[in-house]
């Protein structure tokens, strides 16, 4: 006779390599065969939540609330369907019970870091990192896990480092193709990202999250096709799939079909309620792609002294992300000043910082500032293009392409800071100079949809109107037009004067 605790330990086992439907229907399997098992019933908790079955998971877990002497796994498996759930508190004392009783227990060691890095407590997530890598090091859902921890972190050493074991010890693991895929989605490198993401589903068909990025990847290189078709086969696996679901609400909103983009926004809306508390923040930012900046602020300000850490973390990132301290009133200057005391200094919140004093023309101690920030976050390709800034204000053209040589080889760099130097050559009317980033940004990341508006800001400079022409059938065919660009306000008015540069529109430039 079959022995429940033997089939136990070996799915737990299996658990730690693949996740596929494959091994969870092994569990589903196992959970009926023996219902009085409580390890199995929160094994099946867990692949419930992965298929999008939230109510059912809840049940399981329900069912063990008041269980006592539980093992550190089925602590850490109701811990993840309670946090999904939005019941914080409640997940925390799992996973610390958890540890309490296995200190290297894989399930809680795996996932713990990345809740306590999305609920901002970032000292904690990164020993708790580090600590899962010291006990799995050559585990590729840890190293995975590590990888997207350094993200959230901004941790540039934890990722590269976790990226590097991958390559080394699972090259061809599904997690590993996923993490790449990432990896170059984070800088628009579509054409890597696609490749990557097309390994990691021919590895394990069944991964969302990889038709998910396939999705993502497509909408965004304006392959509405294939981007619908990923979207539904990821929604397929998880019905709680929110990239997939954001996916298809942009592919509904392309063809113009506004009652089922509608209907896709709001189930991605609902898919993950510990993420239900941000729908506030939704709201401001919502208000800010319309312009209402003022609105969108005051909302910000209110949520970024929530209790909710969450809530706080996610306001105070949305406000000072493009600060500019010559329209900013003493509240928001003041969310830099609490977030330093409270430890929250990110590059991002190094680079809002040195922008205060760039504004201000204090060049002297923007550079100090900037240069603390590289401390701390060396590979920041962020605080790198602050650093240009600042030099093309000082007029210093051999620092300023020295500066640049080293954001271009920076393994981490991403598109949004060439944008920032990009802007600031074209404030100072030095066109030639923002033509060279540009085309340094394009040879980077020649799929990225906000290399093309670099593009056409500088064509526009230029008064290229070929040039102009081009870029913006390219951004008509992606649907960037119509869909949310990063950067609204700004992004219209280039697009207006550039339709009026082209005589598209009746207006006078």
């Amino acid at each position: 006779m079959e022995d429940s605790d033997v089939t136990y330990r070996s799915l737990r086992t299996e658990r730690q390599v693949e996740q596929g439907i494959a091994l969870r229907q092994r569990v589903y399997e196992a959970a009926e065969r023996f219902p009085e098992h409580l390890g199995l019933r929160s094994m099946r908790a867990t692949c419930r939540l992965w298929s999008g079955d939230l109510a059912n998971a809840l049940k399981d877990v329900q069912s063990l609330a008041h269980v006592p002497d539980l093992d550190a796994s089925t602590h850490a498996d109701m811990a993840m369907v309670l946090a999904f759930d939005g019941q914080i508190d409640r997940a925390l004392k799992h996973y610390r019970q958890s540890l309490e009783i296995d200190p290297d227990n894989f399930d809680a060691l795996r996932q713990f870091g990345g809740l306590l890095a999305t609920l901002g407590q970032n000292e904690e997530a990164e020993a708790m990192t580090h600590r899962a890598l010291a006990a799995y090091p050559e585990n590729p859902l840890i190293l995975s896990s590590a990888a997207h921890i350094g993200i959230l972190l901004g941790d540039a050493e934890i990722q590269s480092n976790a990226l590097a074991a991958l390559d080394r010890h699972c090259p061809d693991h599904p997690a590993t193709h996923l993490v790449r895929c990432r990896q170059a989605l984070r800088i628009q490198d579509y054409g890597k990202a696609e490749g990557e993401g097309r390994l990691a589903v021919a590895g394990e068909n069944d991964l969302a999250p990889a038709w998910e990025s396939l999705a993502l990847i497509y909408k965004n290189t304006g392959r509405w096709a294939e981007a619908k078709e990923a979207a539904e086969i990821a929604i397929s696996l998880n019905s709680r799939a929110k990239v997939a679901l954001s996916q298809l609400e942009a592919v509904y909103l392309y063809e113009g079909n506004k009652e089922l983009a509608q209907e896709f926004a709001d189930r991605a809306s609902k898919a993950i309620p510990m993420l239900h508390r941000l729908n506030e923040l939704s709201a401001a930012n919502r208000l800010m792609r319309k312009g209402d900046r003022r609105a969108a602020r005051d909302i910000q300000l209110k949520l970024a002294d929530s209790k909710d850490p969450l809530v706080r973390r996610a306001a105070r990132v949305a406000l000072i992300a493009y600060i500019d301290s010559k329209i900013e009133d003493d509240a928001v200057l003041d969310i830099l000043d609490q977030m330093e005391r409270e430890g929250e200094t990110s590059q991002e919140w190094w680079a809002a910082k040195a922008k205060v004093y760039m504004d201000s023309g204090d060049l002297d101690e923007t550079e100090r500032i900037l240069a603390k920030g590289l401390e701390a976050h060396p590979s920041s390709s962020w605080l790198r293009a602050r650093q240009i800034e600042v030099q093309i204000d000082r007029g210093e053209d051999a620092r300023i392409e020295d500066l640049l040589n080293r954001l271009v080889t920076s393994p981490l760099s991403a598109p949004v800071p060439y944008s920032f130097v990009v802007n600031r050559l074209l404030y100072r009317k030095r066109t030639d100079q923002a033509q060279m980033v540009s085309d340094l940004m394009n040879r980077r990341f020649p799929n990225a949809t906000m290399t093309l508006f670099v593009k056409l800001s500088v064509a526009r400079a230029k008064s290229d109107r070929t040039t102009v022409a081009s870029v913006i059938q390219e951004l008509t065919r992606r649907g960037a037009l119509i869909l949310e660009p990063p950067h609204p306000s700004v992004v219209k008015r280039l697009l207006t004067t550039a339709r009026r540069f082209l005589g598209l529109d009746s207006k006078k430039k």
